[in-house]
């Protein structure tokens, strides 16, 4: 079984757009995935 993961913020401009996903199976984790927040106001 495989997981598809995001990019993080040390990947390069391709990886890490909300659209990019890389395989993994679920056991194996990573200190390099990060949290992105967009915010908006008038």
């Amino acid at each position: 079984m495989w997981a598809r993961r995001g990019g993080s913020w040390i990947d390069d401009q391709y990886k890490v757009r909300s659209t990019s996903r890389s395989w993994s199976i679920p056991e194996i984790s990573s200190g390099s995935i990060g949290f992105r927040c967009a915010g908006y106001s008038e």
